[in-house]
């Protein structure tokens, strides 16, 4: 299994949907769908022979950094998918979301995995 693929998989294990959105709550919820995000940008750019160590050394946990890369790289996100990386990219890279506090982003947790659905439909759509 190509490492593109492996990365798909792993996002589509992380993310959310309305019964397990449930059982993690508002902020676990984002969390998952953050680093289902991630997954599914680096498996964008794995699939134009980056390396895992390369992903991991350049990319970390930084979602507008994938994201921008993804996108360099001919991915051509659908512009409102960009919400999920400017809305959590901030918090990511502080260490998810624990730290927050509750009224930081109210609703979002019900649009965010619709928006992740879109974005790892069009990256499995173009593997």
């Amino acid at each position: 299994m190509s490492l593109s693929r492996f990365l798909l998989g792993q996002a589509c294990i992380f993310a959310p949907d309305a019964r397990t959105g449930e059982l993690l709550g508002p902020r676990g919820t984002l969390h998952h769908v953050a680093i289902a995000t991630e997954l599914a940008l680096k498996a964008w750019i794995a699939h134009h022979d980056m390396t895992d160590t390369w992903l991991e050394r350049y990319v970390r946990h930084d979602l507008a950094r994938a994201w921008g890369l993804a996108d360099a790289l001919g991915l051509d996100p659908d512009p409102d998918l960009r919400r999920i990386v400017d809305q959590l990219d901030p918090h990511f890279r502080k260490g998810g979301f624990q730290h927050e506090p509750d009224f930081w982003m109210w609703g979002f947790e019900m649009e965010a995995p619709v928006l992740l659905d879109r974005l790892i439909a069009r990256v499995a759509a173009r593997l």
